[in-house]
């Protein structure tokens, strides 16, 4: 247990949380900055009803300044939405999700076709939400699973 003081949270520290999940802070620094205990800050945060999570730590976010906490925003800078930039998919390449849609409607049962490991997710997930008829096995086709190959059962 900590010797960390009770203190009620201030709406400043309400607003750091916020961009703190926001921007990817992770709860440890922002533990740090706010001189609380990380239950606390997520108990907080759930009171807020806030949505989202807290960085994991693997890439560093400052939240502390000379033993000080700042804003999270003006440290980290945040991507915003243009017009007309579309949002990015799972795969952030939807030619390759077209590439795969176009295979399993000409797939036969029985037949396979391989994809790199990174599309092999999206993959099994286009077959469940799109081809809910299919069913799919999905098998690395090498020890270093670089590669995995889809077959239709069904």
């Amino acid at each position: 247990m900590s010797n960390k003081k009770t203190t009620r949270f201030t709406p400043s520290e309400d607003t750091m949380i916020r961009e703190a999940v926001a921007s990817g802070v992770t709860l440890k620094n922002l533990s740090q900055a706010l001189g609380k205990s990380e239950s606390s800050i997520s108990g907080r945060k759930y009171y807020l009803k806030i949505e989202g999570r807290f960085g994991t730590g693997s890439k560093p976010k400052v939240v502390v300044k000379n033993n000080e906490p700042v804003n999270a925003t003006e440290e980290i800078n945040l991507f915003l939405l243009e017009d007309n930039v579309p949002l990015p998919s799972r795969t952030r390449n939807e030619a390759d999700r077209n590439k795969i849609r176009e295979i399993f409607k000409v797939m036969q049962v029985n037949q396979s076709f391989a994809v790199p490991r990174l599309l092999s997710y999206v993959a099994t997930n286009l077959a469940k939400t799109e081809f809910p008829e299919f069913k799919i096995k999905c098998t690395a086709t090498s020890q270093e699973k670089k590669f995995y190959r889809i077959h239709r059962l069904a």
